[in-house]
């Protein structure tokens, strides 16, 4: 009796998972699920179903889209996720949010890549301001959302909560948790629950972009175009540092979302991201004592070699050869080949 009980209870499992939309189409749904602290159980929900069904085509366009247009935002992002010690399928938040869209401003002033409001954004240490909003500033936006949905996740102990609270606001979260019985994604995602109907489809639109995204690989992506961060002094006229890399003002722009107005902020330095033959040029173009820099010199560090010494040598300068190769310690690495100008 107990052998046929349990027999029945096993068939009744593959016969659920037989039924399941989700299950039966994509693969990688279990780890999914384990990523985001879903119980297994929820993959055979009606109505998650009855949305993947509804939604998978139109949101199959959205990625083939995103991987032509987008694919660099994508490898950059995920790259920065791991760089945070966060699972790079927190990218298809980021999807959701605001279709990698740099510029995207919501009705409720959320903004950027991550959809950041003005108060969360300035928790994290982001500027917000007329001239330049550091939430169009892919890379400084990452992190802070990243910050913040860290600090969501110790909340409430669970990553599907925290994507919800990341949606309708932490404090509306803690709410509704205290109205229902239970924070099972199926209770919570009920017609009979107070979570808002918008992030209600939130969490189910990130789990099927995930899962489409998962199926088509689209971490395989090529990398972002490498930028390099300059730090500006407040106040720094942007069509000048634009003269100085050799590139048009609209193109500073198109890489650098954040700015709006044609100077930096006058209360703090900025952070600038200029194409590796753009930043070269810049740096070049700096003042230094040993007048104008004609060419880029590859140089192989030798044991017993000092900054100094290959300056001199190649009638360079030091702090110039140090900025161009990013040097921050004293010590130079014997092997490593380092890009010298050399000036006349």
């Amino acid at each position: 009796m107990r052998f046929r009980r349990l027999f029945l209870l096993f068939f009744a499992g593959i016969t659920l998972h037989a039924q399941s939309y989700i299950a039966a189409h994509f693969g990688a749904w279990r780890y999914l699920f384990e990523v985001f602290d879903l119980p297994p159980t929820y993959v055979n929900d009606p109505a998650l179903n009855r949305f993947a069904k509804q939604h998978r085509k139109r949101y199959e366009r959205l990625i083939r889209k995103l991987q032509s247009e987008k694919s660099d935002y994508m490898a950059a992002i995920r790259r920065m996720l791991l760089q945070e010690d966060m699972d790079d399928l927190f990218l298809y938040m980021a999807i959701v949010e605001s279709a990698l869209d740099d510029r995207a401003l919501s009705c409720k002033s959320a903004k950027g890549v991550w959809q950041l409001m003005p108060a969360t954004a300035k928790r994290y240490r982001l500027y917000v301001g007329k001239g330049y909003d550091a939430r169009s500033d892919l890379v400084a936006s990452t992190h802070a959302a990243m910050r913040y949905l860290r600090t969501l996740i110790r909340r409430f102990g669970k990553r599907y909560l925290a994507l919800m609270a990341y949606n309708c606001g932490e404090g509306r979260l803690a709410q509704v948790l205290r109205k229902v019985a239970d924070d099972s994604p199926k209770t919570l995602l009920s017609a009979a629950s107070p979570l808002p109907q918008e992030s209600k489809r939130y969490l189910k639109k990130v789990l099927l972009i995930a899962l489409i995204g998962e199926s088509q690989k689209i971490f395989s992506l090529k990398p972002r175009e490498t930028l390099y961060a300059v730090t500006l002094p407040p106040g720094t006229y942007l069509p000048l540092v634009a003269k100085r890399a050799s590139i048009t003002l609209k193109q500073l722009r198109r890489d650098n979302p954040a700015f709006k107005n044609s100077y930096t902020p006058k209360d703090i330095p900025a952070t600038l991201y200029l194409k590796e033959d753009a930043f070269l040029r810049y740096q070049l173009s700096a003042p230094n004592p040993q007048g104008f820099c004609t060419k880029l010199l590859g140089y192989t560090v030798e044991r017993g070699d000092s900054l100094a010494a290959i300056a001199m040598r190649f009638h360079s300068d030091a702090s110039l050869i140090r900025r161009l190769n990013g040097l921050d310690k004293a010590y130079l690495q014997v092997g490593r080949t380092l890009v010298v100008p050399q000036c006349r």
